[in-house]
């Protein structure tokens, strides 16, 4: 009976112990979540433009001091330019497919790039109509969003492994002497 006694007033003080959620932090936790969710959304709706073609639609989504970077380190261009080149993207590729591998949502806190960001892997393919042949990339992108629009995008892929496919060079080496 002593260990009866025992057991119940043990889970008595454990359940009296353990705390309630605080309401005010899950409210906080669910907007984060909201937001993060709403970032997504605009990723991808900025990406179906760019698979269709219908870039004029990023306007509505970009911030008015938008820039894109990279691949290069030094490559950088305005909402315009980058139009532009997408025009001519679409131009030049026939049947463009992106697939997305992994989409996450990330908000950094403090420090020099504090603020809201989306990150994007996936493939980017196409036929390229001038050289008649398709093309794969592995793709990363990086959003980062402001205010509800995207403020800058950052991509980076292998422009050599784009260059091999194009070349009909599409022997990579995986060990030393090796080649597939």
């Amino acid at each position: 009976m002593k260990t009866l006694w025992t057991f119940v007033l043990l889970t008595g003080l454990i359940i009296s112990c353990t705390s309630s959620p605080d309401p005010a932090i899950a409210e906080a936790e669910a907007a984060k979540k909201a937001l993060a969710e709403e970032h997504i959304t605009l990723v991808k709706k900025f990406m179906a433009g760019f698979e269709t073609g219908e870039v004029e639609a990023w306007r509505e989504m970009c911030t008015d001091d938008f820039v894109t970077l990279g691949p290069g380190i030094d490559a950088e261009a305005t909402l315009d330019e980058y139009i532009e080149s997408m025009k001519g993207v679409h131009e030049a590729i026939d049947s463009l497919k992106m697939n997305t591998i992994a989409i996450l949502p990330y908000t950094m806190e403090e420090g020099e790039l504090a603020g809201d960001y989306v990150f994007w892997w996936g493939t980017n393919s196409g036929y390229l109509v001038k050289e008649g042949k398709s093309v794969k990339v592995m793709l990363h992108t990086v959003y980062k969003i402001k205010e509800g629009k995207i403020q800058w995008t950052a991509d980076y892929w292998d422009t050599g492994d784009a260059e091999r496919q194009l070349s009909g060079d599409n022997k990579v080496k995986k060990e030393e002497g090796t080649e597939t």
